[in-house]
């Protein structure tokens, strides 16, 4: 489970862009983009990569104040006139999952034994909330993708439709 959110960090939350074409406005925005991605992927690698372990609540708020902040980053940005719905998903993904981890921090706090903690990590690989900011992300990835932003892992000759 951790794995896939530790690949769905590299990959689909932010990443980094890579190679842009446009103007130096889009490349400007590129870059800033992709280091915003790289305190995502930092904050990601707290997670544990294995599913048997756990991390304890301290950990988990964290990473949830590390992407919140990488939120807060992107409010500094300006993005191009087409990358800014796919910037407000992205916020929006992240927020969510920053709010999904605060919930699960307050859960391992109040859990009082290991198994009690793992089985909160198992619950929160299947929570609703989660999936929600996950598909956000994933919106975001394909709305940059559909307007020609080379998002690490996406195929622009392909270019996605993107979702709401």
């Amino acid at each position: 489970m951790f794995r896939f959110l530790i690949l769905a960090g590299a990959t689909v939350l932010l990443a980094a862009l890579v190679g842009g074409c446009g103007g130096s406005e889009r490349l400007e925005y590129e870059r800033d983009l992709a280091k915003v991605g790289r305190v995502v992927d930092d904050s990601l690698e707290q997670l544990p990569g294995d599913d048997a372990e756990t991390i304890g609540p301290e950990e988990v708020r964290s990473i949830a104040d590390h992407l919140r902040e990488a939120a807060d980053q992107l409010d500094d940005l300006d993005p191009p006139k087409d990358a800014a719905r796919a910037q407000k998903r992205l916020q929006r993904g992240l927020r969510g999952v920053a709010k999904a981890f605060d919930v699960l921090a307050k859960q391992l706090e109040d859990a009082t034994t290991d198994s009690a903690k793992a089985e909160l990590f198992v619950q929160f690989a299947t929570d609703e909330q989660v999936d929600t900011a996950f598909d956000d992300l994933i919106g975001a990835q394909e709305a940059y993708a559909a307007e020609g932003y080379r998002v690490f892992g996406t195929d622009t000759a392909k270019r996605p439709a993107a979702k709401g």
